[in-house]
């Protein structure tokens, strides 16, 4: 993996993501975690990516197999799919019919019959302390999220307002905005809603639950599923 000049911007996230991978190899591998500096990294953050770490490595042990091969699916996709087409979704679905249903409880990674990992499930992934963050980031974009939901053409699905619900205790506002990780990072225009003052207190408050979301992005394309070997 290209090593991050510390003075970038991203060298912290660099660097939370070294300390996951390095910690989850240790774990599979049953091997002391080699020793590293973590750089500005705060206690609390430490701790949430060891979390994490561990709970790959539950997941990575814990493999799901599917007989749908993605690449095949894909490719029968559409260039814009709406998502709120029965008759296509059934004919999708006639296609490619799910073999069972499978129902997770315990972190999982879903394989498809290609021996590819589509799909990281990771229950208890994240700590007190971030999911307080996320808490605290989600009241600062209220408005926006209002915003977002649309009520117009059926192509805008994803935001479309029979796709949310009220929070149970009314202080999240339901909607949909793209703070994609990678986004902004790769020099692409910030939207006109997070530019001043309220758009620096929201990528502010973003910043230590982002740079946590960010981490899985450089550590899963490094991995493999386990090779397994089937009796016959």
């Amino acid at each position: 993996m290209t090593t991050i000049p510390p003075g970038w911007a991203l060298y912290q996230t660099y660097l939370a993501g070294e300390l996951v991978y390095d910690t989850f190899m240790s774990k599979i591998h049953r091997q002391p975690v080699k020793p590293m500096s973590v750089g500005f990294l705060d206690v609390d953050t430490c701790i949430a990516l060891e979390q994490l770490a561990n709970i790959l490595a539950i997941a990575y042990f814990n493999p799901v197999h599917l007989k749908i091969d993605m690449v095949r699916y894909n490719e029968s996709l559409e260039k814009y799919e709406s998502g709120r087409s029965e008759k296509r979704e059934q004919t999708l679905l006639d296609k490619f019919p799910p073999a069972e249903q499978v129902v997770l409880r315990t972190p999982s990674v879903i394989i498809d019959s290609g021996g590819r990992i589509i799909v990281w499930y990771l229950p208890g992934a994240m700590t007190g302390m971030i999911m307080t963050d996320m808490q605290c980031a989600t009241n600062f974009i209220g408005h926006l999220l209002n915003d977002s939901i649309t009520t117009r053409k059926a192509t805008e699905w994803r935001t479309h307002e029979s796709n949310f619900y009220p929070s149970l205790d009314g202080k999240i506002t339901p909607g949909c905005i793209n703070i994609s990780p990678a986004w902004f990072q790769q020099g692409r225009e910030v939207s006109a809603a997070l530019k001043g003052d309220a758009g620096r207190n929201i990528t502010t408050s973003l910043q230590r639950s982002g740079n946590r979301f960010l981490v899985p992005y450089q550590v899963a394309p490094r991995l493999r599923p386990r090779k397994t070997v089937q009796n016959s």
